[in-house]
């Protein structure tokens, strides 16, 4: 849902167009297919996430250049087609180095004070109350809330 609106909202600064339907629908699939990978846990490896990364890109680029090749590409023929996706390859791969730099510029700062599965605790590591020094390994430490002040009154 995120990427198919990243996609409408960021052709409101671009331009819409009629790839832009197309463009919500990559994004929207990357995106979940990135969450599908990390609930599976995919994603506590490091080099998973760059080679997801890299994947996701050419995958949305060879949605789209599909997308091209059905809409403006005559005669259907296999000269054509192959012509329509090897000129975008290059542009594709360049997305894809740049993504994979990206992710390693962001995943290394989240890594540290998240760990390795961030994905599935970076609320709970916010929220929950830490574990103390003192608890043994795997007992919840909880401490009794803190009172309410006495109204004051006048």
């Amino acid at each position: 849902m995120v990427g198919a609106i990243a996609a409408l909202v960021s052709n409101f600064f671009f331009g819409q167009g009629a790839w832009t339907p197309m463009q919500m629908y990559s994004w929207g699939l990357v995106g979940y297919l990135a969450g599908v990978l990390a609930d599976v846990g995919a994603f506590r490896h490091g080099w998973v996430l760059y080679a997801y990364g890299f994947a996701s890109v050419l995958l949305y680029g060879l949605l789209l250049n599909g997308w091209y090749v059905l809409g403006y590409v005559r005669p259907l023929t296999w000269g054509p087609i192959l012509t329509a996706f090897a000129l975008g390859l290059p542009l594709d791969v360049t997305h894809s180095i740049a993504t994979v730099g990206f992710l390693a510029a962001i995943w290394l700062p989240w890594e540290g004070p998240f760990g390795a599965s961030w994905q599935s605790t970076a609320f709970a590591s916010r929220c929950l109350p830490r574990q103390s020094a003192a608890t043994p390994s795997g007992v919840h430490s909880h401490t009794a809330p803190t009172p309410m002040p006495a109204r004051i009154v006048r």
